[in-house]
């Protein structure tokens, strides 16, 4: 796989439901963040409890760049890898790959230390 456009091919979703949900772009103030939309009450069923997983901009870029590392080891061994199932931490976040195609990169995030509180 090369690692071109890698970026446009990645989607992020919540690690803390049983369907995927795709986590969305936010922002507090002038910092960039992704979240859960089930955060906010208008993206949740009435009885259903708000959704506090989120990351930080640099998290993401450094999930992005651990798997463009681990992308561009694999081709430097010409070793052929489904990442699918792969499962990474980083500072109290797990990142699973639930899908890995030439076109698409979905992984799925929890951020345990956000989910504690």
């Amino acid at each position: 796989m090369i690692i071109k456009n890698i970026w446009n091919k990645i989607t992020i979703y919540c690690g803390c439901h049983a369907e995927p949900v795709e986590m969305v772009a936010n922002t507090k103030g002038s910092t960039l963040f992704y979240s859960c939309p089930k955060y906010y009450e208008q993206n949740r069923s009435p009885n259903e409890h708000a959704c506090a997983n989120h990351i930080k901009l640099d998290d993401y870029q450094a999930a992005v760049e651990h798997l463009c590392s681990r992308i561009a080891e694999n081709e430097a061994n010409n070793s052929i890898e489904d990442l699918t199932g792969y499962r990474w931490s980083r500072r109290g976040i797990d990142f699973r790959v639930i899908k890995y195609t030439n076109d698409d990169i979905h992984i799925m995030v929890a951020n345990k230390t956000a989910l504690k509180h």
